[in-house]
């Protein structure tokens, strides 16, 4: 059966192929006939049973609405925290006030076996109280402590107390072998003047060391004491400058006339530390002699001698003849120290010549330094007669510096009103609080105007918003609108 079945398939399959040739158009297949899929082979599969419809859920119930939670009361702010204080120094306890400063101070010195470095810093804080305590606990340290630079502490704190009690400890100290400790009792026995101590400066005079020496000689200068007079006068010709500096400036404070002819031979000192502290003395008691020998260092290489001689003419008045001339010539000075003295000097002159340079002289053109123009502007009040003054000092409203722009404000106070108030108008426009605060003090004066009081007015009102602004809630200022 199965070969019958076989046989009759290849019958029907060379039949089929030969049919195929035999027709025109169609190409024989060159392979092997396409096995058939499967789903051919088990036929269309059969339609799927619709799924029933699903069961429409019914609505949920809607949920009651909840009700408001009533507003949570606000917790009062926590008070703000002092801030921390700073550490204090020398390790101070928790103690507050000054109190416990001064104690803890007194305990650190009256210790030996505490650090000198803190014993050192308490002399400096027990210079706040003076007491006698404190002076008591300052002349054993100054005496008797083991570190010679907590004694330097405590000698100078002493000093600067100028407790008379304590002279004959700095009396013994200057006996001493150490020399800073010299030094410095013999420094300090000058702010204490107890005359008792002059006989020990008068032989510190003759000390090996010449800080000790200069430092003796300044003392017995400021105690003006008689008996120091003559052996400071041998100071005059001492090896060292300093020291030949420090007795110019020491004899000038006697004001004695037996002092002047020693100090104009120290004009020719070839230092010129002794040179300017000679005519720093001479100031004192000026003549026309001492004039003219001032007038011959206007040309000394050295600065300070320089701003001397102009300190000296201005103090001399010596407004005329060479005196001026030296004066004049100083506004050009190479040093801006000499051409602000130099102004200065001038400001009572009453010289047109020195009225004129110095209005030139505040103008950043042709004075850079905002110190000099400061200075000319202070002293054209002293000028106000000339029209160059008011012209210039207009003009320094507009100064970049806030100092120059303020010291021509107030200068502009001693000027007519005709010249003063619209100055001072101006200057209520300037960026400076200082200098729009000295203006509107200076037209309050005329508020009785219509035109200053309105001007007044809304510089108030603008103050106000300003300084509102800048801190962050309203602000009054001088000026009350209850006034107008």
């Amino acid at each position: 059966m199965r070969m019958t079945c076989g046989i009759a398939a290849s019958i029907l399959f060379f039949a089929s192929t030969s049919f195929a040739a035999e027709l025109p158009g169609v190409v024989e297949p060159s392979g092997p006939p396409p096995k058939p899929n499967q789903t051919e082979l088990r036929g269309p599969k059969p339609p799927e049973p619709a799924k029933p419809p699903e069961a429409v859920k019914p609505p949920e119930p809607a949920k009651p609405p909840e009700t408001a939670k009533p507003p949570e009361t606000p917790k009062p702010p926590e008070p703000a925290k002092p801030p921390e204080a700073s550490k204090p120094r020398l390790n101070l306890p928790p103690k507050p006030g000054p109190e416990g400063l001064r104690q803890k101070a007194l305990d650190l010195v009256g210790d030996p076996k505490s650090e000198p470095k803190d014993r050192y810093e308490a002399c400096t804080v027990l210079t706040l109280f003076d007491d006698n305590e404190v002076v008591t606990a300052l002349r054993k340290t100054a005496r008797w402590d083991t570190d010679a630079e907590v004694r330097i502490a405590a000698i100078f704190a002493l000093g600067q107390m100028a407790r008379r009690e304590a002279a004959p400890d700095l009396v013994a100290i200057l006996s001493e072998k150490n020399p800073r400790l010299r030094v410095m009792a013999a420094a300090q026995l000058g702010f204490i003047a107890d005359p008792s101590a002059a006989k020990a400066l008068v032989g510190a005079l003759k000390d090996p060391i010449f800080e000790v020496r200069a430092a003796a000689a300044t003392s017995l200068g400021r105690m003006r004491a008689e008996e120091g007079f003559e052996p400071i006068l041998g100071l005059l010709s001492d090896v060292q400058p300093q020291v030949r500096a420090e007795a110019a400036a020491a004899v000038g404070r006697y004001r004695n006339p037996k002092a002047i002819e020693p100090l104009l031979g120290l004009l020719k000192d070839p230092d010129p530390r002794p040179r300017v502290q000679a005519l720093r003395g001479l100031m004192r008691q000026p003549s026309e002699s001492i004039v003219k020998a001032a007038v011959a260092l206007r040309k000394d290489p050295d600065e300070g001698v320089r701003l001397a001689v102009v300190e000296l003419l201005g103090v001399a008045q010596a407004w005329k003849g060479e005196g001026l001339e030296t004066l004049l010539a100083g506004l050009g000075d190479s040093d801006a120290g000499v051409r602000a003295s130099a102004i200065l000097a001038l400001a009572g002159s009453g010289n047109a010549e020195a009225g004129r340079r110095i209005a030139k002289i505040l103008s950043p053109r042709i004075e850079s330094l905002p110190g000099v123009r400061v200075a000319a502007a202070a002293t054209l009040a002293q000028f106000r007669p000339l029209p160059e003054a008011g012209e210039a000092l207009a003009a320094a409203l507009g100064d970049y510096d806030e100092r120059v722009r303020s010291v021509a404000t107030s200068s502009f106070g001693w000027f007519p009103e005709s010249i003063a108030i619209p100055a001072m108008q101006k200057s209520l426009d300037d960026p400076s609080t200082s200098v729009r605060s000295g203006a509107a003090s200076f037209l309050s004066r005329f508020k009785s105007r219509k035109d200053i009081q309105e001007a007044l007015v809304a510089f108030e009102k603008r103050e106000t918003r300003i300084r509102a602004a800048s801190s962050g809630r309203p602000v009054r200022t001088f000026l009350d609108d209850s006034t107008f």
